[in-house]
C-alpha cells in the first residue's frame, strides 16, 4: 500500500498508535520498501474550544483543547509518531471548527515542524 489512515479512536486508540507504525515499518521492510515511503495519516475527532484546556490523546477520549494545544499535539504525531497528514473530525461538525482548524491550528503546526523538524 502507499499508505496508511489510523483508524479513529474508537478502532485504535492512541495508546496503540505507535505499535501500529512499527507493524507498518516492519511491513514495508519485508516488501523491500522505505517506512518513510508509507504516508501515514492520523484521525482526529475532537473541539477547537477557547478554553485553557489541553488537549491530550488518550483512550478514546476526543481531543479536546485550546488552537495551540491542538499545535502541539499534532506537531508530536508528526514529529514523532511519523504521521504526514491529519484529518480532522469535529465532535459537533461546523464550519467554525473546520475554520479553526485550518487558520489557527495548521499555520502553527507547519510552524512548528519546520523549526523542529
Amino acid at each position: 500500500a502507499d499508505g496508511w489512515a489510523a483508524p479513529i479512536i474508537s478502532y485504535l486508540p492512541y495508546e496503540r498508535w505507535s505499535w501500529a507504525q512499527d507493524i507498518i515499518d516492519q511491513g514495508a521492510r519485508e516488501a523491500g520498501r522505505d517506512p518513510a515511503s508509507v504516508l501515514r495519516i492520523a484521525n482526529l475527532v475532537g473541539s477547537i474550544t477557547d478554553g485553557v484546556e489541553h488537549a491530550q490523546l488518550q483512550g478514546q477520549s476526543p481531543i479536546r483543547g485550546s488552537s495551540q494545544s491542538w499545535a502541539e499535539v499534532l506537531a508530536a504525531l508528526a514529529l514523532d509518531l511519523r504521521y504526514d497528514a491529519f484529518i480532522f473530525w469535529p465532535e459537533q461538525p461546523s464550519r467554525e471548527q473546520v475554520k479553526r482548524f485550518v487558520h489557527e491550528v495548521v499555520p502553527r503546526v507547519r510552524e512548528r515542524v519546520e523549526k523542529i523538524g
